[in-house]
């Protein structure tokens, strides 16, 4: 009986170790995503309000989405991630892409989401990711939109 008993606590104490470790993954990735969308859409405001006439605009866009990328590449289909680097490269809209103002609202809903999913508890996570409910699936649906 106690064998049993030291059995079910190891189970239990592997079950509670396997869900923090995922939470605590989850978290870090999340939160890696919605710096990344939260600094390519500040550079996209910071562009519009330059008109985007301005090359300087553009070039600090396009250094933010080379040091953000990263942190959205999970969360993103590999065409909705080419879409949204042919927009940053070339925010004009045409040609597949999405204008700035587009682009601008896209990323900021992807921050919204990234932030919400980052300070959900982790019985929210753990819920979502049996429901199949992801924040995966909620950005490629903002992108998809």
């Amino acid at each position: 009986m106690e064998g049993l008993i030291g059995l079910a606590g190891v189970i239990v104490g592997i079950a509670i170790g396997s869900g923090y470790s995922f939470w605590a993954t989850r978290r870090s990735e999340l939160a890696a995503a919605g710096i990344a969308a939260a600094v390519l859409g500040e550079e996209l405001r910071a562009m519009r309000l330059d008109d985007g006439t301005g090359s300087d605009g553009h070039r600090a866009l396009r250094d933010a989405w080379q040091d953000q990328r990263r942190g959205l590449v999970l969360y993103l289909k590999p065409e909705q991630f080419r879409k949204l680097a042919s927009s940053i490269y070339a925010p004009g809209g045409g040609g597949g892409r999405w204008d700035a103002a587009e682009l601008t609202q896209r990323v900021d809903a992807l921050h919204e989401l990234f932030w919400k999913e980052h300070r959900a508890p982790m019985s929210t996570a753990i819920f979502r990711a049996v429901s199949r409910n992801t924040a995966r699936r909620q950005a490629r649906g903002i992108l998809d939109a």
